[in-house]
C-alpha cells in the first residue's frame, strides 16, 4: 500500500512538472525575449556577454585571470603579488570600456520597463571585490554609459525590505548580484525576501548551466520558465587569444591608452617570432619594482 501512495505522489509531481510551460532555446537575437514575456514575468538579463562584452582582449575575465596566474608564478612575495594583481585589475575594470553585444539592447530594456515589467540584470559576481570595492557601481556605470539603466526598474518595483532574514543576494542599481553563492539560491532568496511571486521567469544568458539551474528552481516553485541561451558571443570566446591581451597591456601600461584588438592583431602578425609570454613576464617583474 505504501508503494502505491509513493507511485501516485510521483505521478502527481510529474504531471505538475510537465504541465508547467518550460523550455530553453538558443538565439543570437536579444529581441527574442519579447516573444516570451507577459505582464507577470520576472525578466533576467545576464550582464557579461549578454548585455555587454569586453571591448578588447585585455578586459576579458579570462585574460585578467591569466595575468594573475603569471604574477603568482613570478612574484615570490604573496602580499606584493596580490597588491599588483588588484591594482592592475582595478585599472582595467575602471578604464577599459565595455561595448554592447547588440545595439538594440537598450531599446529592448527600455520597452520592458515602459511596460512596468520586473526586468533586472543578473550576475554571479560580488558587489565588492578585493580589486574594486565599488564593483557594483562600476558595473552600473558601464551599463549606463551604453544606454542601459536597470535602476529605472526600481522606480516601480517595491524593493523595500519585507523579510527579516538576511538575503543571499544583493540588489543594487537594478542588478541582482549572487555574490558567488549561486544563481538559483539568489533568485529564490530574492523572491522570498521581497515576497514576489511571478507567474513566469524569462532569462537570457550565454550560460546553459545557469539556465538549467533556474529552470529547476522554477519547476520546484511552480513557476513557468523560458530560457534563452544567447549565442552571439560564442565565437569571440572561442577565439580568445591571450597574446592580443599582452600587446594591449603593454600599450595600456606604458602608453596609457586602450588598444583595439585589430591593432594588436596587426602587431602580432608583423612580429611572428616574438615571445610574448616572456615579454609579459619581464613587464610584470618591472611593474613589481615600481608603483603602477
Amino acid at each position: 500500500m505504501k508503494n502505491i501512495w509513493i507511485f501516485f505522489f510521483l505521478l502527481i509531481n510529474l504531471f505538475i512538472f510537465c504541465s508547467l510551460n518550460s523550455e530553453i532555446i538558443e538565439t543570437s537575437e536579444i529581441e527574442t525575449v519579447l516573444q516570451y514575456v507577459n505582464k507577470d514575468s520576472l525578466v533576467l538579463f545576464n550582464v557579461s556577454d549578454t548585455l555587454y562584452e569586453p571591448s578588447t582582449t585585455i578586459a576579458e575575465h579570462a585574460w585578467r585571470e591569466y595575468f594573475a596566474e603569471k604574477v603568482i608564478q613570478l612574484i615570490k612575495d604573496p602580499e606584493l603579488g596580490q597588491k599588483l594583481i588588484n591594482k592592475t585589475k582595478n585599472k582595467i575594470v575602471q578604464n577599459v570600456p565595455k561595448k554592447l553585444v547588440e545595439g538594440i539592447t537598450p531599446t529592448i530594456i527600455s520597452e520592458l520597463q515602459q511596460r512596468r515589467l520586473v526586468v533586472l540584470g543578473i550576475t554571479e559576481k560580488k558587489v565588492s571585490t578585493p580589486y574594486a570595492e565599488n564593483f557594483s557601481l562600476i558595473t552600473s556605470n558601464h551599463l549606463q554609459g551604453l544606454g542601459i539603466d536597470l535602476n529605472k526598474t526600481l522606480i516601480y518595483f517595491d524593493a523595500t525590505e519585507k523579510d527579516d532574514n538576511a538575503p543571499t543576494f544583493s540588489l543594487q542599481y537594478g542588478i541582482l548580484f549572487s555574490n558567488k553563492k549561486g544563481i538559483g539560491p539568489s533568485i529564490k532568496s530574492f523572491m522570498e525576501y521581497y515576497k514576489f511571486n511571478p507567474q513566469r521567469i524569462v532569462m537570457i544568458d550565454n550560460s546553459m548551466k545557469s539556465l538549467k539551474v533556474v529552470e529547476t528552481l522554477s519547476h520546484e516553485n511552480s513557476i513557468e520558465f523560458n530560457g534563452l541561451r544567447y549565442t552571439r558571443t560564442d565565437d569571440r570566446k572561442a577565439n580568445y587569444d591571450p597574446v592580443l591581451g599582452i600587446i594591449e597591456f603593454d600599450a595600456f601600461i606604458n602608453e596609457h591608452r586602450v588598444m583595439s584588438d585589430q591593432e594588436a592583431l596587426q602587431i602580432k602578425l608583423s612580429n611572428p617570432d616574438a615571445n610574448y609570454e616572456v615579454f609579459l613576464e619581464n613587464l610584470i617583474l618591472k611593474m613589481s619594482l615600481s608603483d603602477i
